[in-house]
């Protein structure tokens, strides 16, 4: 996991469309990101950055429109790959390109380490679907070099987030304490999990009950489709009649991490429960009630000549 420090964003439209091509800058890195949706490609390819060298994602939804799928790779220089994949691969509806702004490019075997790295890290955190058919060797660095790239990889992750791409991310360690650990006990299954800034993380040996009811499949099937996918991967697996988790596991809200170990769905916001007893809705609503303590010298000094404008 990346160190949490603080950093700016720069995110520029030179078409002026939010929506379109985005050139991104982060505070104190010699890399920028290219972001695009695939209609633009035939415009965009004519940017200095598609004659560099660099290492791309492409984004599409998952089979039957659930989920993100993810295609990882380099080049040098990118524009022959990328129109390669813009002509011989259709689910992709997103680009994002990282390359060097400093006065020397990437080297090749920089490229295939961040590449094999993003691959590494996708398929242990298990988020997304990748259409990467092998998972490539990591090139043999210089310990600097290794270093070198591997502030690189970070500046690239804390950028990621802010696209909407979580796939790199295991959820934050720090979370687990048990102070801030919610619980479900029912059905002869105990699961631990966590509100994070990632989502509702379910923590690893956590259980599941083995099967699902047919409510899940009629009114929630993305979730019973989820849980199946867990399943395939890895994610879940069955031991004496129960389901464990193999590691911590970010779902996008509490109702779905519930569903997913209930098998059926359920309000996740009732049944997760404080140590205290208290269900999490219950914990939300004491604390959106609670007095906000404004340190002094953070208040603002009312005067009677103060004027305050809609």
């Amino acid at each position: 996991m990346h160190n949490r420090q603080p950093f700016s964003i720069k995110i520029f439209s030179p078409n002026g469309d939010p929506d379109g091509l985005r050139v991104i800058e982060r505070s104190n890195w010699v890399g920028n990101a290219l972001v695009f949706p695939r209609s633009l490609m035939p415009q965009v390819k004519r940017r200095r950055e598609f004659v560099e060298n660099g290492v791309y994602i492409l984004m599409g939804p998952g089979h039957d429109g659930r989920g993100q799928r993810l295609l990882i790779g380099e080049a040098d220089p990118i524009a022959p790959k990328l129109e390669s994949h813009f002509a011989e691969e259709d689910f992709w509806t997103q680009a994002v390109l990282f390359t060097s702004s400093g006065a020397s490019m990437l080297s090749k075997a920089q490229l295939q380490f961040l590449e094999s790295r993003l691959i590494e890290l996708a398929l242990s955190v298990k988020r997304v679907n990748l259409q990467n058919r092998v998972q490539p060797a990591t090139p043999r660095l210089g310990e600097s070099d290794r270093a070198e790239m591997e502030v690189f990889l970070s500046n690239m992750r804390q950028i990621l987030p802010i696209l909407g791409i979580d796939a790199f991310e295991l959820p934050p360690r720090q979370q687990r304490r048990w102070s801030h650990r919610l619980t479900i006990n029912q059905a002869d299954i105990t699961a631990y999990g966590s509100e994070t800034s990632q989502g509702f993380v379910v923590f690893r040996s956590s259980k599941c009950v083995d099967q699902t009811s047919s409510s899940l499949y009629e009114q929630s099937r993305s979730v019973y489709d989820l849980r199946e996918s867990l399943l395939d991967k890895g994610v879940l697996f069955r031991r004496d009649g129960v389901l464990h988790f193999t590691q911590d596991y970010s779902f996008e809200c509490p109702t779905t991490a519930a569903s997913v170990v209930l098998g059926e769905p359920v309000n996740g916001r009732a049944v997760w429960s404080a140590p205290d007893g208290r269900s999490l809705r219950e914990v939300e609503e004491s604390l959106a009630g609670a007095p906000v303590n404004v340190p002094e010298e953070e208040s603002t000094p009312q005067h009677d000549n103060d004027s305050v404008s809609a």
